[in-house]
């Protein structure tokens, strides 16, 4: 295949495609294992039958498909199934899959930064255009049209514009191999930022449109002026419908800072609670080393001997507690599933009879921490073929035994009978977000080479028993590489989307709210320097420089008060739209809300303090004497 070819799945670049049944030699059983294995399938529609056509007669004709399915591998799944068909003209992602919506989510934060920006420069050009009325009213005197004034101001805007975009896409390099660090390490092959032409024109256009669209207004306003009435005038201020104007677009951008900041408090407390929940496991004290016998061409028959020996040294070691083994490590979303069947219980119409499954060894379970409720831990003797033993959790056990004593009791997990011999607490073995579902645990096979797990002895570092299982598989197997970590870096990983969002929204609405603060910053000053004489006859008369810090901060505060009136009902109305990627957090909860707006408010006094200073320090002589 040509070098650009990645199959079906962007991002992947396998080096050699197998066919299917290739996979039986590398897993046994892989293909007859109810739940191990999905497909990706993809199909070509005949010419002229449009998607929603063929996802109708497809989801019709299903059931027939499935059924002899069923009938041949003994499934007996009650919970209603359907297939759904989506365009496959980008290919199948897991990262599109996982990402979109958060991608979706930090552009419309990316959005709202560019609009709070634009609304920036909105108000610091209104300020500019009350600060030169003398210079258009001179030059209109002297006989210069009103277009023409208009031309050099967009001219000047259009300039700035250029200048900002330039610094922008020298910046963009380094910034996108910033965002890289927001992910995990593994994930940062899958995800490439290139700034490709296509995104250099856009980027280039929305410069100049907002340079143009957000100067035009202030430029016309800056035109309009009376040369008469300003030569008569002592000093220049921003009052009037302008000085309204302005200060609505004020209004507006604390609005959509306090949006960027009731969003960014959403998800760093989203992550705070995923990173606070325990999911019923040890995350703190517990490592995995995993070997990849396949990539070093390891013989298969020499796997259970070698799995035997790294478990023994490691129970031998004076840094570890206990080891064990169990496939996939937690949290990395591998289990199987299968459906479940119990003698004498009847499913109600469209009960889901589903339960994920997994394999364990023999202290596994202590080893990570989970505690047994009822009956045994598997042993050695379960490892058998034809043991048939199983271990299920609290949720399976209430679900189909509620009242009864399920140890003993028999189910059918898929195609295979099995006794229940002990019952562990529920974890989130699959994902911190979701809750615990029904599961069942069997033993895991002599000839699996499947993860190992220790738990570090008291005062151990993790660091050093990830060294005892390297130090284990290099004893045993030499030349298999071993990935190792700890189970909080597996939670961590799990958790990848989640601290992307959260970061780079807390980084966004900071820079919200300090552009908002930068403008409110820019019109108060100006308002100060406007009203000089003002303040200076005011001292004069013997004002307290208190009374002047009061006046100046409640202009800051009555734009900052109407920000958050009209941010509010905002914010509270966009974070409905994010409550999927939510935790353990209400999108209208009253804190973040009460929070958000403090900080606020906050950055609306500060903004107005320093310039409410400058104006109490003024010398009230050298003021008139000026003027």
């Amino acid at each position: 295949a040509p070098p650009g070819v990645f199959g079906t799945e962007p991002g992947d670049a396998p080096d050699v495609y197998l066919p299917l049944h290739a996979g039986e030699r590398f897993t046994p059983g892989l293909l007859q294992r109810p739940g191990g294995y999905r497909f990706h399938v993809m199909a070509r529609l005949k010419r002229d039958v449009p998607l929603a056509t063929a996802q109708v007669a497809l989801r019709e004709g299903w059931p027939r498909l499935a059924e002899p399915l069923r009938i041949k591998r003994g499934y007996s799944y009650n919970r209603p199934e359907s297939i759904v068909l989506e365009g496959g003209s980008h290919g199948y992602s897991a990262v599109r899959l996982e990402f979109s919506r958060a991608i979706l989510v930090l552009m419309a934060l990316v959005a709202a930064v560019f609009l709070i920006a634009c609304a920036n420069l909105a108000t610091l050009l209104f300020v500019r255009g009350a600060g030169r009325a003398r210079e258009m009213s001179i030059r209109l005197a002297l006989g210069a049209a009103r277009a023409q004034l208009i031309r050099q101001w967009m001219t000047e805007c259009l300039l700035l514009a250029v200048l900002g975009g330039v610094a922008g896409l020298l910046a963009a390099g380094w910034i996108t191999d910033l965002l890289l660090y927001f992910l995990a390490e593994q994930d940062r092959p899958w995800l490439r930022f290139q700034a490709n032409p296509a995104v250099l024109v856009v980027s280039i256009a929305f410069t100049l449109a907002a340079g143009f669209l957000f100067g035009l207004l202030p430029g016309i306003r800056a035109s309009r002026v009376s040369p008469e009435a300003m030569l008569r005038a002592h000093s220049t201020s921003v009052t009037g419908r302008g000085g309204r104007l302005a200060q609505a677009v004020l209004a507006g951008q604390l609005a959509a800072s306090l949006v960027l900041v009731v969003g960014a408090a959403l998800f760093a407390r989203t992550l705070w609670n995923l990173n606070s929940t325990s999911g019923g496991f040890d995350r703190k004290n517990v490592v995995y080393g995993w070997a990849n016998f396949f990539r070093a061409q390891f013989p298969q028959d020499r796997v259970p001997g070698v799995m035997k020996e790294v478990l023994d040294r490691l129970n031998r070691s004076p840094h570890v507690a206990q080891a064990s083994m169990g496939s996939p490590p937690i949290l990395w979303g591998g289990s199987g599933w299968a459906s479940v069947t119990v003698p004498g219980y009847v499913l109600a119409p469209g009960e889901d009879n589903v339960a994920y499954g997994n394999a364990t060894a023999p202290g596994y379970f202590q080893t990570l921490g989970i505690p047994m409720i009822a009956g045994r831990d598997f042993e050695e003797r379960d490892r058998v073929p034809g043991a048939n033993v199983a271990i299920v959790n609290e949720k399976l056990a209430r679900h189909y035994f509620h009242g009864r004593n399920p140890l003993g009791q028999k189910i059918q997990y898929g195609t295979r009978p099995l006794e229940i011999v002990g019952v562990i607490k529920d974890i989130k073995f699959v994902s911190l977000r979701v809750p615990p579902k029904d599961f069942v645990y069997e033993p895991v096979s002599a000839n699996s080479g499947a993860a190992v797990v220790a738990r570090a002895k008291p005062g151990v570092s993790l660091s050093v028993c990830e060294a005892e299982i390297r130090s284990a598989f290099a004893a045993a197997a030499k030349n298999v590489p071993v990935e190792t970590g700890s189970i909080e870096q597996a939670v961590q990983r799990s958790l990848g989307r989640d601290r992307l969002v959260a970061q780079l929204s807390v980084a966004f609405g900071v820079l919200g709210v300090l552009l908002a603060s930068i403008g409110l910053y820019g019109a108060m000053a100006h308002a100060v320097s406007s009203r000089t004489r003002e303040i200076g006859i005011r001292i004069a008369l013997g004002a307290d420089p208190w009374d002047v810090i009061r006046l100046v901060l409640q202009q800051s505060l009555r734009v900052t008060a109407l920000g958050i009136l009209i941010g509010l009902p905002a914010a509270i109305a966009g974070s409905r739209l994010l409550s999927s990627l939510l935790f353990e957090v209400s999108p209208s909860d009253p804190l973040t809300l009460a929070v958000s707006a403090a900080v606020l408010a906050t950055a609306g006094l500060l903004a107005g303090w320093w310039p409410a200073r400058r104006a109490a320090r003024l010398d009230p002589s050298q003021t008139l004497r000026c003027e």
